[in-house]
Order: C-alpha cells, then sequence, then structure tokens
C-alpha cells in the first residue's frame, strides 16, 4: 500500500509524493524517506491515495458517439477509440421511392468485432458491442424521414451472430433464414418502419 505525504515538516520527505508503507502500527508509517532509511514517521503526514474506480462496460456505453460517419467511444482503459463506419443508404427509387435500403452490415460488424476498436481480452463487452452497433444502426434507420421504411439483409457467412439476433429487436419484421439458391448461402432480410 501507498500514501502521499501531505506534509513533510522539516523531514527527509517531499510534500505530494508517494511513499510505500512498509508498516503501521500505533498512529505511525514505516517508510523509506528521501535519504534512502527505513523510517518511522507519524501517520498524520500521509494521506492515502486516491485510486479512481475502475472503468466499467456501463461508462464506455455511456461515451458513444456517433456523427454518421466515425464511431466513438472511451474503452475500458480509458484510451479513446475510432473507426470509420460503412454503412450505405440507398434509395430504391427503381422499386419504391418510399424505401431506404441499407447495406454493408456484416463490414459494420466486423469494424466492431476488430480487437483494435473493442479488445475483448479481459472481457466479452457483448453489452458495448451491442451499444456500438445500435448506435450506427438507429442513425441510419431513421435518417431519411421523408422515406416510410427501411431493409437490410445479410448472410450467415461470418459469426455475427449477436448482431443479427439484436436486428430482429431493431426492425419491425423480418423474413427468418431461409437459403439463397444463387449463392447458397443462409440470408434474411430485416425491414422496419420509419417514425411509425
Amino acid at each position: 500500500m501507498n500514501k502521499i505525504c501531505r506534509n513533510a515538516k522539516n523531514y527527509k520527505l517531499t510534500e505530494g509524493q508517494e511513499y510505500e508503507i512498509l508498516g503501521e502500527e500505533d498512529g505511525y508509517v514505516r517508510i523509506i524517506n528521501d535519504s534512502g532509511k527505513n523510517v518511522r514517521y507519524d501517520a498524520s503526514l500521509f494521506e492515502d491515495v486516491f485510486v479512481p474506480p475502475a472503468r466499467t462496460e456501463q461508462d464506455c456505453i455511456s461515451s458513444i458517439t456517433y456523427d454518421g460517419n466515425v464511431l466513438r467511444y472511451i474503452d475500458i482503459n480509458e484510451t479513446p477509440k475510432q473507426v470509420n463506419t460503412n454503412l450505405t443508404l440507398r434509395q430504391n427509387s427503381d422499386f419504391s421511392c418510399g424505401i431506404n435500403r441499407i447495406e454493408n452490415i456484416n463490414t459494420l460488424c466486423a469494424r466492431i468485432e476488430n480487437q483494435d476498436f473493442v479488445n475483448t481480452y479481459d472481457d466479452d463487452f457483448i453489452e458495448l458491442k451491442k451499444a456500438l452497433f445500435t448506435t450506427v444502426f438507429n442513425f441510419w434507420s431513421s435518417r431519411e424521414t421523408s422515406r416510410g421504411m427501411w431493409m437490410c439483409s445479410t448472410n450467415q457467412n461470418d459469426n455475427y451472430e449477436d448482431y443479427q439476433t439484436l436486428l430482429d429487436t431493431l426492425s419491425t419484421h423480418n423474413s427468418g433464414w431461409f437459403r439463397n439458391p444463387n449463392s447458397g448461402n443462409q440470408i434474411k432480410l430485416w425491414y422496419g418502419i420509419i417514425n411509425q
């Protein structure tokens, strides 16, 4: 345990310096002073080192910002993280001018899953990942209020089950998984009503 010297008096101590406490007894602490000697001092000359509480996953989630291109948050180690997102919003004027198509879902998932963006060494941070995805997706799905609906589709080729399940809750309806006869992939379509 360490303590900070708050009153050096005329001792071989430095105010504001952190010292390792070698022992405590009867209102005294034993430290190695600035002369390198093991000395006992009155404990009132020292105070505990403030250790800020560790950041939580919820702290990370609360720090998320998104400007329509760059997704940012402060990670568990208080390191600012950012990634360019790659969702594309297309109008389907040849199909219906009232429907937007959201594309590049798997690319967004891959960027969130990148260890340089969300490091899962100590924890899976699934709630953080879902919040990052939801922030971006909600931005794009409600971006064009002059449209009545959005739709998106993806396949099961990558391990993005958590995001695909999340899309089930973000959408109004989905098609369920089915086999694409063209590629043989399992695919799914989600759609939602804007300003419902």
